[in-house]
């Protein structure tokens, strides 16, 4: 892998600091990122800590349209970015029936997640679309109904949000674990 060529940016936090237990940049500072050489300017993470939510989801965006130098109404364009997926179908913090689902032009959003009682902050549906290559990597039998549904099941993303993510210009890919993939009808393949 290029590391000196690379950037990384985050598609969404949880509203915590980033050495909180249950902060993603923490998780992935601790697997990956601080085991490669990358300099702190290559990481770019969402500010979890600030206490209003949507004051992280302004900054980042603003974040995204400096480094991919974007004009109002363009998008920043990923090479690839990595999913995963919820019990319920969520992905990034698309969660059912929340108001980051529906595309109001934003690229960032901060999203009300009343199940968990707790704002997060989001890569909107419409950036993950426009990635080269979306990446779902889904493991655990927990999972195996809402994947049945995404992508078995009829169109719903207001219930399972994680049928949202269709490339436009690019490719959807689905890695999946034996017990994810239990419930799926033999011979099920990728949505394109």
């Amino acid at each position: 892998m290029p590391w000196d060529k690379t950037q990384i940016f985050f598609g969404d936090e949880r509203h915590v600091p980033p050495d909180d237990p249950d902060s993603n940049f923490r998780m992935a500072n601790e697997s990956m990122l601080s085991k490669i050489s990358l300099k702190p300017e290559q990481v770019h993470r969402i500010k979890g800590e600030y206490e209003d939510a949507e004051k992280a989801a302004l900054e980042y965006e603003q974040t995204l349209r400096s480094y991919f130098k974007l004009s109002p109404g363009q998008l920043p364009r990923f090479d690839v970015v990595l999913l995963g997926m919820g019990d319920e179908g969520h992905t990034l913090s698309l969660f059912p029936g929340t108001k980051a689902l529906h595309d109001n032009g934003r690229s960032v959003m901060s999203n009300w997640i009343g199940k968990l009682y707790t704002q997060r902050v989001t890569i909107t549906a419409p950036v993950a679309n426009n990635s080269g290559l979306a990446i779902f990597m889904i493991t655990k039998a927990d999972k195996a109904l809402a994947l049945k549904g995404v992508l078995e099941g009829p169109f719903e993303p207001e219930q399972l949000p994680s049928q949202l993510i269709q490339p436009k210009n690019g490719k959807l890919l689905w890695l999946l674990d034996t017990t994810a993939a239990s419930k799926l009808a033999a011979g099920t393949r990728n949505r394109e």
